[in-house]
Parts: C-alpha cells; structure tokens; sequence
C-alpha cells in the first residue's frame, strides 16, 4: 500500500503519463528504420512495435514511402496506427548542389510535406547527394566540392527550407553522413543556412566516425537540432570490406567510444524538445540501452 507521500508522487505524474509527457523527458524517443521493397519496410515496423518503440523515422535508403502513398496518406496512417507507431520523420536523398534543380527540388520537398503531415510527420533529415567526379571516391566527394558547389548547396537548401518553413509546420535539418562530417560540411551548412528555415540532425556516430567531438558539435548547434540519431562507434575494429581492410565501425549502442549518456545528459538538461532516435545495432538491444542505460522512455 502506498503511503501519502508515494501516492501523491503517483498522483503528480498520471496527467503527463495519460498525455503521452514525461517531466524527466522533454523529447520523444524512437528509431530509425527502413527497406527496400514495401514489404521489408513494413517488416521492419512490425519488429520495431514487437520491441517496444513507438516513434520512428524512416530512412533515405530503399523504399520511398511519398512515392509509394502519394495520395493515400490516410492509408498510411492507418497501417501505422495499427501497430501503435507514429512516423515522425522522413529522410530524403537530394542532389542539393545542383542550381538546376532548385525547383524539382522545392516541388518534392513540399510534396513530402504534403503526403506525410496528414500521417503526423514533423520533419526532413537532409541528406545530400553529390554527384560523381571522375577519379574521385564517393567517399571523397565532399572533401573535393569546388566553391561555387558549396555555393549552390547553400543557396538550395535556403530556398528549400524557406518554401517548405512558409508553405508548411514541417521542420526540415541536414544529417552528416562520416564524409561529411569529416569534410566539415555541418559547421558549412550551419553557418551559411537561415536558422528560421534550416536546422540539424546530428548523427553522433558519423560525426565521431568523421573525427568530431559529437558533444561538441550538439553544444554549438543546441538551437538548431531537430532530431539526433544515435550511433556509437569502435574506432579500432577492423574488417574486410569488398576486398579491402577497414578499420573503425558502427557498433550496438554502449559498445564503442561515444559517451552517449553524457550526449542525451546534455539535452536533457537544456531541455530538448526534439526527437532522439537510436540507428543500428538492433531493435531490442538499443531499446534496452535506451530504456536501462540513457533512462528513456520510448
């Protein structure tokens, strides 16, 4: 039985409880998830309701869900709601340095906005495609983008973000894959895109994989991120990958060099409101983390 005490404890906490807040947790929790055909997508959202997580944040590979349900989004809405999961964010693959396609660009942006508000999505990770260069790696393409490729990405992403900020509530950010982060793009796009129309996903194991300091690169950016993923990264496994030797990999989350409960300490304590999202390294396994380790409730 509970004493007066516990039970006004209790008491305090049922309206946040019934209303889906908690006053430890300003932020919504989740995972990112994805696939290539509609049937592996749906799979991997099956899995993810039987593990326990109710956000989730599709991924910019595989399955384009704004193509596939483009004028059935309450169909979408229905398939989710039937597995208790809420699609809070939608990552997109775009070719952002191209000055010819500004406009395709702001159509397919306001199109996702469009399909996905009805379902009650919230927001864009940005992820950039660049095109190839002859002699030059995909992995070095960031690292070799000329000044006025910079120039172009900047003033893409502006336009996108402000017609999609004027026209719609959607939120849109750029995530840094490990190139990137490494050719320092995030401290580029941050300080040349409008903070009214432009934020950020921080992917803290591609920003580590891309030799930043993740925390600090949360602290500078805290106004301006929308989502954060979270990875964590072993920078001394190696591996064979088609034929070459690598070295430093993703690994399940508390596994690797990433002071993760330092990171989402961090964002508790300035109250973020966004959204945190586990990437990798298994459904169960990171809900665990998150759940025991990071004390979240997802």
């Amino acid at each position: 039985m509970l004493n007066r005490r516990q039970f006004l404890v209790a008491a305090s906490a049922l309206p946040g409880l019934l209303s889906g807040q908690d006053s430890r947790q300003s932020f919504r929790a989740g995972t990112c998830l994805g696939g290539q055909t509609g049937e592996a997508f749906w799979n991997n959202c099956q899995n993810a309701a039987n593990a326990g997580f109710h956000n989730v944040e599709s991924s910019g590979a595989g399955l384009r869900l704004v193509d596939v349900y483009s004028g059935r989004s309450q169909e979408l809405k229905e398939q989710l709601s039937k597995l208790n999961l809420n699609l809070v964010g939608y990552a997109q693959y775009s070719p952002m340095s191209d000055p010819l396609a500004r406009k395709q660009l702001i159509d397919l942006h306001l199109t996702i906005a469009r399909v996905l508000q009805p379902v009650g999505t919230q927001y864009i990770t940005q992820l950039v495609s660049l095109p190839p260069k002859e002699g030059v790696s995909a992995a070095q393409l960031p690292a070799s983008m000329t000044a006025d490729e910079k120039k172009n990405l900047l003033a893409n992403l502006n336009e996108v973000g402000k017609a999609l900020r004027s026209e719609t509530p959607f939120q849109i950010g750029f995530h840094a894959e490990t190139a990137e982060a490494a050719a320092g793009l995030i401290n580029l796009i941050m300080q040349g895109t409008d903070p009214k129309y432009f934020g950020l996903i921080a992917d803290v194991g591609h920003m580590t994989a891309g030799g930043l300091d993740a925390l600090s690169v949360c602290r500078k950016y805290r106004s301006r991120i929308i989502a954060v993923h979270l990875r964590d990264w072993d920078p001394n496994i190696k591996y064979e990958r088609n034929g070459q030797q690598i070295t430093g990999r993703f690994v399940p989350l508390g596994q690797g060099v990433i002071d993760l409960p330092k990171i989402v300490g961090f964002l508790r304590e300035t109250n973020f409101s966004g959204f945190i999202n586990a990437e990798g390294g298994g459904l169960t396994p990171s809900l665990s983390y998150m759940v025991k380790t990071l004390d979240m409730r997802v």
